[in-house]
């Protein structure tokens, strides 16, 4: 009898997935920290707004710089790049045209930025709908990530 048992890539049965948004220059000394302890971690990238390398001050007083293209490169080298969208829109004021345009425009720029696949898309101010869903699936990623808090370390249906 044949037994199909769900698992995570090379057999895992259980996992520990760290994303982080944005590329930002904090990422710098975070990514450092990573590399030296042997831990990897999904970077999830809009490619739209590296161009600009713009600034802005977080709620908390810290200020937060985005990194350009040539920075991202050899920082994220050895972890995985999601998309993040193009320009990280609200997605909720999006047509569902408009969406799909965020993420394929975004999937293809990384994806040449970096010489390999993206298979990732983590959605941006948690906002998630059937649109989303479906222009994930439509744009080619293999799976779309929500930062919903779910207290829960089983892998999704869907």
């Amino acid at each position: 009898m044949l037994m199909i048992q769900k698992c995570y890539p090379y057999g895992k049965h259980k996992t520990f997935n760290e994303t982080y948004d944005d590329g930002v220059e904090q990422d710098v000394r975070l990514v450092a920290l990573l590399n030296q302890y042997g831990i990897k971690g999904t970077f999830n990238l809009n490619s739209g707004l590296m161009e600009t390398e713009f600034e802005w001050v977080h709620e908390n007083g810290m200020t937060v710089k985005r990194l350009s293209r040539q920075a991202v490169t050899d920082l994220y080298d050895g972890h995985e790049v999601a998309s993040h969208t193009l320009t990280h829109p609200y997605m909720s004021s999006l047509s569902h045209d408009e969406i799909r345009h965020e993420m394929a425009s975004d999937k293809h720029a990384l994806e040449t930025l970096f010489g390999r696949e993206v298979a990732g898309f983590g959605v941006p101010f948690h906002y998630y709908d059937q649109r989303v869903a479906d222009c994930v699936r439509r744009c080619g990623f293999e799976y779309g990530r929500n930062s919903e808090l779910t207290h829960c370390y089983s892998p999704w249906e869907d």
